[in-house]
Formats: structure tokens, C-alpha cells, sequence
């Protein structure tokens, strides 16, 4: 009976994982109940891809001196410990260097602001409740453990692996995703959905609402401010920074001004 169950689950709907998320069980913690997830933390918090990936358990704290809530990760291309604030991306990557295999991880912090905080919390609370199972497993590696994301693989080579998600097959997924619920955008066209939109698209607000190139430049983790005026022109948003720039250039001017007399 068992065998005439999966062999009928397999010929008619597509396995039996597919056949139980049908009835409204979940068998496994596989991709499809981890994925909304990663949108929604990689949209509350604008990290790329590779910097959401690796993101540990207790990546949540507070700031030792303000008991501001922050998110701890790790950053490409770095030079060192930063501190990003997100409250400025409410109104929160640099490219990859030519030569990744040069690229290098460094800590950096995300201070959040309140109703950020309980936004992103509550989705890692959830991650690691959903997890939890997946960690107590033994033969699942001490590095996986600390990892925030990580699931139960449905595939036929590895099924019921503990996996973590490389960049590329987040892409994959997102292809897949697109195309399986047929998301599309305002126009009517298919809509491409990629994760390492969502950090540029956050600056991009920024910038187009007014915000001091300074704020942004915090925001992006950038470390000249060169960075990010060429991060924004290249976004077409040319006209956005020279009003920028002039306002800032009147305000110091006027300073100058005020000292001179």
C-alpha cells in the first residue's frame, strides 16, 4: 500500500511533497516554506544576496551603548567593522570587485529603527522556530547550524539533505518563482524578480526623495562618497544628485558666510 501511495503521488501529482502541500501539510522545511521568507528579510533590510545568506543565528542584538537593535552581518570588499543605519532607508552594494576570488567577508552592524526591528525580529523568529527541527539534527555540520537560513533539500539527488542556499541557486529560484505564479509587472510584463534588486532599488528611494548623499552613503556601506554618486548616476539619476549636490554646496557656502562674519 505504501508503494502504490508514492508511486500514485509521483504519476499524478508531480511527488508526494506536492501531493501533501496540497492537503495543507508541510512534510519537510524544503525551499518553498523557506523562500518567502528571504524576500521578505532581504526587503525589511536591503542586504545583497551574499550578505543575507550568510547571516548567523544571533545576527539580532543590541548596540552595547545606545541598546539600539542591530543586524550584524558580513559585507563584501569591506575595510573593517561598520555600522549601517536602516531607519534612513524608511522614508536598507557596492558591484563585486573584477577579481572575486579576492573579495573578502568583513563583520559590519545594521542599527534598526523600532518598527523596522519588530518587522525583521519577528521573521527571524520565525525563521528559527521553523529551523530549530533542522538543528538538532546530528549529522547536520556545527557551520550549518549557525546559519540562519538553511532547509531541507526535496530533490531527487540529495533529498532530505540540510542545506544552506548559494547566490546562484537563489537566482534559480527566483526564475522559477516568477515563472510558476506567473509574476508580472505593472505593464503586463513578466516580471524579473532578483534579490540584488531590492538594495539598490532602497537607495535609489532614497536619493529620489531628497535624502543627504551622506545618509546614503552610510546606508551603502560605501567608503567614499565618490562610490556612491557614481552608484546613483549610474542609476539614472543624474538630475537627483546635482539638486543634491548644489543644495549641499548653498548650505556650506552660506556657513562660510555666517564665519566670515
Amino acid at each position: 500500500k505504501h508503494n502504490g501511495f508514492f508511486q500514485a503521488a509521483g504519476r499524478y501529482h508531480g511527488g508526494y511533497i506536492n501531493l501533501y502541500k496540497k492537503w495543507g501539510v508541510v512534510p519537510q522545511l524544503d525551499r518553498d516554506i523557506l523562500w518567502p521568507l528571504v524576500i521578505q528579510l532581504s526587503y525589511l533590510t536591503g542586504l545583497n544576496p551574499n550578505s543575507l545568506m550568510d547571516l548567523k543565528i544571533d545576527c539580532l542584538s543590541e548596540h552595547p551603548l545606545t541598546g539600539t537593535p542591530e543586524l550584524r552581518y558580513f559585507k563584501l570588499r569591506s575595510q573593517g567593522g561598520m555600522e549601517l543605519m536602516v531607519d534612513l532607508l524608511n522614508d536598507g552594494s557596492e558591484e563585486p570587485g573584477e577579481n572575486e576570488a579576492e573579495d573578502e567577508l568583513k563583520e559590519a552592524e545594521l542599527p534598526l529603527k523600532r518598527q523596522q526591528a519588530l518587522l525583521v525580529q519577528r521573521c527571524i523568529d520565525k525563521i528559527l522556530q521553523l529551523t530549530m527541527p533542522l538543528r538538532k539534527r546530528r549529522d547536520v555540520s556545527p557551520n550549518l547550524k549557525e546559519l540562519l537560513f538553511i532547509y531541507e533539500s526535496s530533490g531527487n539527488n540529495c533529498h532530505g539533505e540540510i542545506q544552506s542556499a548559494p547566490v546562484w541557486k537563489l537566482n534559480q529560484w527566483c526564475r522559477e518563482i516568477a515563472e510558476k505564479h506567473d509574476l508580472r509587472s505593472s505593464n503586463g510584463e513578466k516580471l524579473q524578480l532578483a534579490l540584488v534588486r531590492f538594495r539598490p532599488t532602497l537607495l535609489t528611494e532614497m536619493a529620489a526623495s531628497g535624502k543627504d548623499f551622506f545618509e546614503i552613503q552610510h546606508a551603502a556601506g560605501h567608503k567614499s562618497i565618490k562610490t556612491t554618486l557614481a552608484y546613483i548616476e549610474k542609476r539614472t539619476l543624474d538630475a537627483v544628485a546635482e539638486r543634491e549636490v548644489t543644495s549641499a554646496l548653498k548650505k556650506i557656502w552660506e556657513n562660510r558666510d555666517e564665519f566670515t562674519l
